[in-house]
């Protein structure tokens, strides 16, 4: 039997520095490492501890270096899942772009979590696409599970994303919420 990997980080937020897609990036950061289960679901499935341990986010993880490209291959290899915050800023970026590549290459696209806050994904028009390119060109061949929060609402893009990246069923979690 395969040994099952350990991550440094459960999750590596991709996105482009520019007013939306950073401060949203910033929100989910602090959202998802703030984040703890409810007890009852803890002791339904025994799980002890806290369920999303660590996500990287480079304004808070890279160290002082000149050479940032180490340091987030590093974290992209040692990451569980991606999540991709998509607009048509993040679409345009070489950044967003290459680390989706990098992490593609390396893992599943199934880990792969588009997170839309603004734009279309696979729009014919540029100005509107919030793909990435390298996304684009899966999306052809395979379909991916984007969270997009103008149609599911910030609250239920969230317990999307937690219930991903902890592998609980949504329903489950989004119920708990509720409550």
């Amino acid at each position: 039997m395969e040994k099952k990997k350990e991550y440094k980080y459960d999750a590596f937020i991709s996105y482009r520095h520019c007013d939306l897609d950073k401060f949203v990036a910033e929100n989910l950061h602090k959202i998802l490492e703030s984040y703890e289960l409810p007890k009852n679901i803890k002791e339904q499935l025994g799980i002890e501890g806290r369920s999303i341990k660590r996500v990287f986010r480079d304004q808070d993880e890279l160290p002082l270096s000149s050479n940032l490209e180490d340091p987030i291959v590093d974290a992209l290899h040692n990451t569980k899942y991606l999540i991709v915050i998509c607009s048509p800023n993040s679409a345009k970026s070489e950044w967003v772009n290459k680390e989706l590549e990098y992490f593609i290459r390396n893992r599943d696209i199934s880990y792969v979590i588009p997170f839309i806050v603004d734009g279309t994904p696979n729009a014919e028009d540029s100005q509107i696409d919030c793909f990435p390119l390298a996304m684009r060109n899966i999306s052809k061949e395979k379909e991916l599970l984007g969270i997009n929060i103008h149609e599911s609402g910030k609250e239920s893009a969230l317990v999307k994303t937690i219930s991903r990246l902890t592998n609980i069923s949504y329903d489950m979690l989004w119920q708990r919420y509720n409550r």
